[in-house]
């Protein structure tokens, strides 16, 4: 929570998070998943010449992204790029060698919370522009996992399609923190609407 506090920029990604923010009666931007954002930002390095690095991942997974992504960005400049199973240790070294590169944009695919402690540990230390973390992007970017067709992603059901091709790891982790969310959107609605009968107490004449 004081990782995501602290960032500069925490943009809205999942469909629980927009529905709940409607609900509470907040302003939200659009919603945009973290690979469409990472894709954005990809088109947008090739085209000005920014350097990339990306960070997360298996040694296979990241491989195949990066052969891909330079297929489809013929411009874009990888400076480098490695998996994210390493010791707490060896995060110096990781570092050490991202600010080797001169990065421009850092795309971190670590679960969370990894990927965000990790960005707020090492952020000046890195000395990148912009660093983002992006999940499972990677994953989808290698073509190890297929994303859902664009009527399922409309209707804010790309997670489902997720669950379907990988039941045993998401099934449980779905199910908790779905239900651990619904709790927190619950009581927030409670207390908002209670606050606003309140309001609407004292403001009578």
């Amino acid at each position: 929570m004081r990782a995501l506090e602290e960032a500069e920029v925490v943009h809205l990604d999942g469909v629980g998070v927009a529905f709940g923010g409607r609900i509470l009666g907040y302003n939200l931007p659009p919603k945009r998943t973290g690979c469409d954002l990472m894709l954005d930002l990809l088109e947008l390095a090739a085209r000005e010449g920014y350097r990339v690095y990306f960070l997360g991942g298996t040694r296979e997974v990241v491989s195949e992204m990066v052969s891909k992504l330079r297929n489809r960005f013929s411009d874009l400049i990888v400076v480098g790029a490695r998996d994210g199973f390493f010791r707490p240790d060896e995060e110096i070294i990781v570092v050490d060698e991202i600010r080797s590169k001169r990065v421009d944009i850092l795309f971190v695919g670590i679960s969370s919370p990894k990927k965000e402690l990790f960005v707020k540990r090492w952020w000046k230390s890195v000395d990148v522009k912009v660093s983002i973390g992006v999940g499972g992007s990677f994953d989808v970017l290698s073509g190890r996992i297929r994303r859902a067709p664009l009527y399922m992603q409309h209707m804010g059901m790309e997670w489902l399609f997720r669950l379907l091709q990988e039941p045993n790891r998401l099934a449980y982790r779905y199910l908790s923190t779905n239900t651990i969310f619904a709790a927190l959107l619950i009581r927030e609605l409670l207390g908002f609407r209670a606050n606003r009968l309140t309001s609407e107490k004292h403001s009578r004449p």
